[in-house]
């Protein structure tokens, strides 16, 4: 019973600094784009703005794509340490949980692509030659990988609740 104790109150520290991170999110988002558009840096500037003196609101709405998408892990990572903090472990909501989080990962790799073609094709559309800009990073493999690591976490976890379950009937 100490352990379901331990994970209980872990949980809930965890929860707490989750829901920080939902809230902090899409402010630190809004702010940054805000900072780097308003600051004399034009470097920063001119990859956000069409006119480095007047901030572009589409290219924020198009970079919201992908804040979209880790809001809703965030979001899912909440619902799996709620079920958690109240002791649930090996319930078939957990897998749930899981397999949606192992989807919002993968989701979130190729939003962040189409997110950048998008911009590359707004800042680039009023010139004669549109560029459309995509860059493959490790960070992206590396989220791939562990979306199908916790892919595969969601069956293990499926099989343990099977198992929970058949013992918690057995006499």
């Amino acid at each position: 019973m100490n352990k379901l104790n331990d994970i209980k109150s872990i949980s809930t520290k965890m929860l707490i600094i989750l829901w920080v991170m939902i809230i902090l999110n899409p402010v630190f988002h809004i702010l940054l784009w805000l900072f780097g558009t308003f600051t004399p840096n034009e470097e920063f500037c001119t990859t956000l703005l069409v006119d480095s003196s007047n901030p572009s609101i589409p290219v924020l709405i198009i970079s919201s794509l992908s804040l979209s998408v880790s809001t809703l892990i965030i979001w899912e990572t909440i619902k799996l340490f709620k079920l958690y903090s109240i002791g649930e472990m090996f319930t078939i909501k957990n897998v749930e949980r899981y397999k949606n989080l192992a989807n919002y990962l993968i989701m979130y790799v190729f939003v962040s692509y189409f997110e950048s073609i998008l911009i590359s094709v707004y800042l680039s559309y009023t010139i004669d030659d549109t560029t459309i800009s995509v860059t493959f990073e490790g960070i992206d493999i590396a989220l791939l990988v562990v979306g199908v690591i916790i892919k595969i976490i969601a069956k293990v976890m499926s099989k343990a609740t099977e198992i929970h379950e058949e013992q918690l009937f057995t006499i």
